[in-house]
């Protein structure tokens, strides 16, 4: 399963990536926007929704790779106290529990990403702007995600880096 591992690694690292190339897309279209708003006393139309797909872009695709790199948060408080068995055994119930919830977010969020594409569903605002790339951002990041919690259910981080060279 190593090769497994390593392509979902892969995939993950990549999106991680694209999240942070987000960032400074983000950044520059809302310094032009405002640079626009300054010099000519006009909003560059679409520029906002432009602005909102990118951020559901950073966020959605950020999920896994923070999950992957252990930088989603976690109370640890009283777990800290608790034996390494202990330890492992609260880790796989909470991570099987995410995998619960986040799953069915998964699939609610397929179900209305494939309406939304199948109807080329728009917002309504001062342009036309398309929501179904939104969508089947929020879909394809929450898939990651599950993804990514089914390697940490069957392969525990522990179990993973004795496995996989990074």
């Amino acid at each position: 399963m190593p090769s497994i591992l390593r392509w979902i690694d892969r995939i993950t690292r990549g999106l991680a990536v694209v999240a942070g190339v987000l960032v400074a897309l983000i950044m520059l279209v809302t310094c032009l926007d405002v640079l626009s708003r300054t010099a000519v006393n006009r909003s560059i139309q679409g520029a906002s929704e432009l602005v909102v797909l990118f951020l559901v872009a950073l966020v959605f695709l950020g999920l896994a790779g923070a999950q992957a790199s252990g930088s989603n948060f976690s109370v640890t408080i009283l777990v800290r106290l608790l034996s390494r068995k202990a330890r492992r055994v609260i880790s796989a119930m909470t991570t099987l529990i995410a995998l619960v919830a986040v799953g069915f977010l998964t699939w609610f969020s397929w179900t209305r990403a494939i309406a939304s594409v199948a109807a080329r569903e728009e917002s309504y605002g001062v342009i036309p702007f398309p929501v179904w790339p939104s969508r089947l951002i929020i879909a394809i990041g929450l898939t990651m995600l599950v993804v990514q919690l089914l390697v940490e259910l069957f392969w525990p981080r522990e179990r993973r880096d004795q496995d996989v060279p990074t």
